[in-house]
């Protein structure tokens, strides 16, 4: 009689392996195709698009004798970009009157850094161009 009450378990464990099998199979089938989803992803779009740094400015304001104005830098690209250089030239009149530059260390792709150029004249009165004049691939 024991040896039937061992047999029962052995049956009763059979009925539920299969669906602890079918459960582990699912979360496998999941976890393959969302690995093969991210990989057919970056075989189509490729990692070898440029960095692209955009300038946007979130304040001015007077510090000490100077003029602060506050960028928020951020990487729209793909590849990173090191040593930026970023430079911000004030005209008036269409002619450049002064031009003040900044560096990034090191800005990766999707991520943004906080930077600030300084002044001896008001920006707010006059045209504050913009430009990321360069950097290095890391």
């Amino acid at each position: 009689m024991a040896h039937e009450g061992s047999e029962g378990r052995q049956a009763r464990q059979t009925e539920d392996n299969p669906l602890a099998e079918w459960i582990a199979a699912a979360v496998a089938a999941v976890l393959v195709a969302g690995s093969a989803s991210v990989l057919g992803w970056h075989a189509l779009h490729g990692e070898d698009g440029p960095a692209a740094p955009v300038l946007e400015v979130r304040g001015i304001r007077p510090q000490g004798g100077d003029w602060l104005v506050e960028l928020q830098v951020r990487n729209a690209g793909r590849q990173a970009a090191a040593d930026l250089q970023i430079s911000g030239t004030l005209r008036e009149g269409g002619e450049p009157v002064q031009r003040s530059v900044a560096r990034l260390d090191l800005l990766p792709p999707g991520s943004s850094r906080r930077a600030a150029l300084l002044f001896d004249r008001d920006p707010r009165g006059l045209e504050l161009q913009l430009r990321a004049e360069g950097y290095q691939a890391p």
